[in-house]
């Protein structure tokens, strides 16, 4: 059972505060410049500038192949590090001129980085008896999972303790002289880079960096990490809310009325733009990222045995915690589902992809979330905010909510996630603890992130 975490008093005044935020479409970065007040553990958050910068189309190309399992060296992982680095330093400067702040006025940066694998664990696989969702989990650290080792591992469970036994199981396996034993790769493991040492070169602050690796340390999932910030921001005395972000990655955060933080519990429900995103690319040729509105899916018709055959996938049966990313629902998953299916036309294939999208979070507050907790409300931010199609369809699954954007409580829908690694790094500098172990399945609260100082 998760202890309740214990929340300082300390108060505090206004602070200065930049967020830097990509996410799983990898299109670019987001940069918030927001002014913090009062303590830290209750935060009031104003946003003075906010933009985006895009990648490079090259770089983003490149990206998404190493996310999807090309070969890479680590030679190019090193250069891609400091080259992000660069950018994203640069875009904490451009905000800080948006928003007319000079950069040494900073109480601190707060990075996520760029996410090029995350593994959430051997529990959060695909289809058990595709070799392929396995390799396509493992790829990018180019150890591969076989079946037999896959059902080795899940019939021990998913628990990710670390003790004395482990230890020298992991030793052993690590001798010269013996076969790597590859199930030890079950647990779970994240890597983002944006070298946070270059960034706080570029913009002269204090920068807070790789939050998700101090949760992965102590039994967590390293994702989703938003779920603190939603529960301070977020929280109500009177109604139950559930703060849905739609990104790449569609996640929810669970806030019940009158809730502490370890009431709050949050999960991935599955794909939210990636399918979709993928598919708009690929039809256009790349002239196209998104499906503005929706249009195009709106015109389609679902392809039925199609979507019933993904809502089968034990992923979204699986209980919380659970994270999943482009190892999950990535270029793997959209070849072998969509582009090789014969016989529907391309609105159709994203609407059925939009459609699984909205289906999966219904089903996942439906199962996972209802029979917990009352909710009277419905917060969606993120890319998918945009898409009134996806929101209508979100309205006739889920009548019962009262549905509005995260516009309405001053995080704005673009914004929001860069805005909550400002507040994470802002409690990372008040040394109190950023994630929930009851949304990651962490042993415990750690304070996360790595502070690098400028010289």
């Amino acid at each position: 059972m998760t202890k309740p975490i214990t929340l300082t008093t300390e108060k505090a005044g206004k602070r200065l505060a930049v967020g830097l935020m990509s996410g799983t479409s990898m299109d670019g970065i987001d940069a918030a410049l927001v002014r913090i007040s009062g303590a830290a553990e209750k935060p009031r958050i104003k946003l003075l500038a906010f933009i985006t910068v895009r990648y490079p189309w090259w770089l983003q190309k490149r990206l998404l192949g190493i996310a999807g399992g090309e070969s890479t060296t680590a030679a190019e992982l090193s250069r891609l590090n400091t080259l992000l680095g660069e950018l994203f330093g640069d875009a904490a400067v451009r905000v800080c001129q948006r928003g007319r702040v000079a950069p040494n006025r900073l109480f601190v940066v707060g990075s996520h980085g760029q996410t090029i694998f995350h593994f959430g664990g051997l529990q959060s696989l695909g289809p058990r008896e595709s070799q392929e969702s396995a390799q396509a989990q493992q790829v990018g650290s180019e150890v591969m999972v076989g079946p037999g080792e896959r059902q080795a591992a899940s019939a021990k469970g998913p628990s990710f303790d670390v003790d004395a036994t482990r230890l020298t199981e992991l030793k052993d396996a690590l001798k010269d002289t013996a076969i790597p034993d590859l199930a030890y790769v079950a647990r779970p493991s994240t890597l983002q880079i944006a070298e946070e040492a270059v960034i706080a070169e570029v913009i002269g602050a204090p920068v807070v960096a790789d939050f998700r690796t101090a949760d992965v340390a102590v039994g967590g999932q390293g994702a989703p990490l938003v779920p603190m910030v939603d529960y301070l921001l977020l929280r109500d005395g009177r109604e139950g809310r559930v703060a849905l972000n739609i990104g790449g990655i569609a996640n929810v955060t669970v806030i019940p009325a009158r809730a502490r933080p370890e009431d709050v519990f949050g999960f991935d429900t599955g794909p939210g733009n990636m399918v979709t995103d993928a598919l708009v690319r690929h039809v256009t040729r790349g002239k196209k990222r998104y499906d503005a509105s929706g249009r195009f899916a709106a015109r389609g018709a679902v392809v039925e045995p199609l979507l019933s055959e993904l809502l089968r996938l034990p992923f979204f049966r699986q209980r919380p915690p659970k994270s999943a990313g482009r190892e999950q629902f990535g270029a793997w998953f959209v070849e072998k589902y969509f582009l090789r299916h014969s016989g529907a036309g391309s609105s159709d294939l994203l609407r059925t992809a939009t459609e699984l999208t909205a289906r999966t979070i219904s089903d996942a507050l439906e199962r996972f979330v209802f029979p917990r907790v009352k909710i009277h409300r419905l917060i969606v931010s993120g890319g998918g905010a945009h898409n009134r199609f996806l929101l209508q369809r979100l309205k006739d699954l889920l009548p019962q909510l009262f549905l509005t954007l995260s516009d309405d409580f001053g995080l704005p829908v673009d914004a929001k996630e860069a805005i909550a690694f400002a507040v994470l790094a802002d409690r990372t500098m008040h040394g109190l603890p950023g994630n929930l172990p009851s949304v990651t399945g962490a042993h415990r609260a750690v304070i996360l992130g790595k502070l690098v100082r400028p010289r």
